[in-house]
Order: structure tokens, then sequence, then C-alpha cells
């Protein structure tokens, strides 16, 4: 047991006693607890009634909610004060001990027994309360400020990862084109893209999802994003024409050779994220597509993506399974193309994972199985199938937080090459980019 003297000394030394006159800290010190507290050891729970206060004599603790840290506490700290001074009154937050720590406890009988024997020392403590109050309201302050500055740069990350996508689809004769994104956080991880290829109209078509969510997916998707166009306009941005170098082996001719064009983006790509940004660990799912307009026929790679529907007037007729792993965990990966042809009234429906793993308040995810239900039946045109399904899941989820992002592409071979929408206006309303929850 530690001498009383020392005890004293172990009071007076912290911030919150410091002014307390020295008859009321000797009669503190002789009811105070000492005690010894291991790393991990909860002290106080949020929510909870308590009647104790705490002086950290050594070590440190952990003043938190959840997860979530709000500040440290060391040496001459307290905490604990709200419960120990006021009666009916909750923790307001949760406090562990972080490294091993040596505390004074005080309880608020003793508390309250030695202040009506000493009324002049409820003075100093009112006082400790207030510049503790104080100095909590910086410390929010200054969060404030911090949590201002990081909006703003979210805002401006939300437009620039905005204008990675397109403004809205092209305008291909005999198609509707349509696309909706929305991302879980204020950034995400999904992307999907549309670009015209070479002077014989073909489509690129892209629609990925990289792991994780928030800024770490929202930076990789714009690199992934820009590997895959870059790799796939190569001659576009490169050709002699514009002083870059002649063709050669490393960029393909999309029209004459479609599957080493899209083994050509693909493998780059990969080869380029998972040697460069390999002690990340990050990858992505990812389908590419080139279309010919003309014919219908699809060529594509499916990275370890979710398999896109190929939906007719008779519901779903093919599912374009994957040919390949995800992209950029490992060098040399080789992905086998496929083809597929689109006939006039089929669609092509493209989606993420986060369109059948949205939960509803029970935790039930919407499931695959739903979606392909709705694909059975004909729900009208490429922006109707879209707007159909989105509609869905928010039915679903029922106000349920959305967990993760959740992208969608119709791609229709309209019946008649007169019914192709041509009004740029209306052409818009197929794409929409949202961009927070």
């Amino acid at each position: 047991m530690p001498e009383l003297n020392e005890l004293v000394d172990q009071l007076q030394g912290s911030r919150f006693f410091r002014t307390a006159p020295k008859a009321v800290i000797h009669e503190l010190a002789a009811s105070v607890t000492r005690m010894n507290a291991k790393a991990g050891t909860p002290l106080l729970s949020k929510g909870d009634f308590g009647t104790t206060m705490y002086v950290i004599v050594d070590g440190r603790v952990r003043v938190h909610e959840d997860a979530l840290l709000l500040r440290y506490l060391t040496r001459g700290d307290t905490f604990g004060e709200i419960g120990a001074l006021t009666r009916n009154t909750t923790r307001t937050a949760s406090v562990t001990v972080e490294d091993d720590s040596i505390l004074l406890k005080l309880d608020r009988e003793a508390i309250y027994r030695i202040l009506s024997v000493h009324p002049e020392a409820a003075g100093p403590i009112i006082e400790a309360m207030c510049d503790k109050a104080s100095g909590i309201v910086e410390d929010v302050t200054q969060r404030a400020i911090k949590a201002s500055v990081f909006e703003r740069e979210m805002e401006i990350g939300q437009r620039i990862q905005r204008d990675f996508l397109p403004r809205s689809p092209p305008e291909i004769p005999g198609w509707r084109l349509g696309a909706y994104l929305k991302a879980a956080r204020e950034v995400g991880g999904d992307f999907y893209d549309f670009f015209q290829v070479g002077d014989r109209g073909l489509l690129g078509i892209v629609i990925g999802d990289v792991c994780d969510k928030g800024v770490g997916a929202a930076l990789f998707m714009t690199l992934f994003r820009s590997l895959i166009r870059c790799t796939a306009l190569a001659d576009e941005f490169m050709g002699s024409d514009r002083g870059g170098p002649e063709r050669s082996a490393l960029w393909p001719d999309p029209a004459s050779d479609a599957g080493a064009y899209l083994r050509n983006s693909i493998s780059v790509t990969n080869n380029y994220v998972a040697t460069t940004h390999d002690h990340m660990s990050m990858f992505a799912s990812l389908f590419f597509g080139l279309l010919e307009p003309a014919t219908g026929v699809l060529h594509y790679i499916n990275a370890g993506h979710e398999a896109p529907v190929i939906v007719g007037n008779a519901g779903v007729r093919a599912r374009l399974e994957p040919t390949g792993p995800v992209i950029g965990l490992f060098p040399g990966l080789r992905h086998e193309v496929k083809t597929i042809t689109l006939a006039a009234g089929e669609r092509l429906v493209a989606y993420t994972d986060g369109v059948a793993e949205a939960k509803n308040p029970k935790g039930k995810q919407f499931e695959e199985s739903r979606l392909l239900q709705l694909l059975q039946v004909d729900i009208g045109h490429a922006e109707s199938v879209i707007t159909t399904i989105r509609e869905a899941v928010e039915t679903f989820a029922d106000g349920c937080p959305q967990f993760d992002d959740m992208t969608l592409l119709s791609i229709e071979r309209v019946s008649d090459a007169s019914e192709t929408v041509s009004d740029p206006a209306r052409q818009r309303t197929t794409t929409t980019r949202e961009d927070s929850p």
C-alpha cells in the first residue's frame, strides 16, 4: 500500500485536483483505491451508469465509441468525472486501457462526503470541470475544422471520379445504351465505360469492381479504368497521324483481331498493377467487351466478374461466365476470349455485386436469383431495365444503408434501327451517376 503522502502527490499532480485545498487532497488520498490495470482492460462503457472517477498515475487509456477513437489520456489526466459528480447520468464514452497503467479510483460517496465537510473545495472542482469542458470544446472545434476540410477534399474527389465516367453513352444506330452507378460512400470502386474504337464503329464496353470500398478503392478504380481505356485506344492516342509510332504487334487491330486486342488491354492492365502495386494486394473484377454494332457480334473477356446476362423476349438466354481470374494480383495471367451474338430485340445486362448483395433491415441479401427473375419478363428498353432493377433493390432494402457500390449496364439491340434514341437530351437520361448514398 503506497504511503499517504505519495497518494497526495499523485492527486495534486493531476490537472483536475491541482488547485484543490491541501486538507481536501489529504482526505481524498485517504479514500482512493490504487489499481494496476493491464492493457486491454475495459474500464467504462458508454451508456452505463457510473459512480466513480479515475486519475491516471502512469500509463495510457483510450477513450472511444465502439471502434472509433476519440482521444488518448495519459499521466495526470482524469476521466469519469461526470458519473462521479452527477446522479442518474450515463457514461458519455467508453474507456479501455491502452498500455499497462496505474490508476487512482475515487467513489462518488467519498467525494460528496468530503465536499460536505469542505464546501470551499467545490469552487476549484467546478473550475477544473470548466477547464476540461473548455478543452473538449476546443478539441471538438479542431475536429470539426478538419472534418470540414476533409469533406471539401472528398467533394473534389467526387467531381474528379465522376469525370472518369462517361457523361452519356455514345449514340449507336440500332442500339440503346443505359448505365447507372451509385457509390456506397462518397467515392467508390465501381466503374464502367463506353468508348468507340477505330473507324469501323466498334464499341468498347467495360464494367468493373475494385476490391474494398471508399477512398482506396476509388484511387485504384481510376487506375484500372485509365489503363483499360489507354491500352484499348492506344492507336487513337499514339497513332502516326498524331506524331506517334506506327502500329506494332503491341497494339493489335481490333477490327481484324478482336481477341488479341482484348487480351492485350487486359494483360497490360493486369501486369502493371500486379508488378507496380503488388504490395497493396488490390484487384478488380472486370468485364470487357468489344461489340460490332452492325452484326451484333460481341467479343469479350470476363475477368472474374459477375456473369452478364443476355436477355430476349423469352427471358434469359445466356450468361457470360468468367473466362479468367480477377486482374491486378499476379502478373502473366491468361484470359480466354469468347464470342456471342445479340439478336434483334436482345439486350446485355451487366452489374456489380453491390446489386445482388444489397441488404434489407433483416440482414437478408437481394441475391442474384431475384435479379434474374426480374429479367425473365419484358421490362422495356435499356433505361426501363435499369430503372426497374434499381427500384426493386431500393424497395427490398427498405431504407437500409447501402452496403456496397452498385452499377448496372444495359446494352440493347433494338428490333428496328429507326427506334434508336437519337435525341441527345433523351439519351442523357439513360446514364445516372449518383455520388453519395
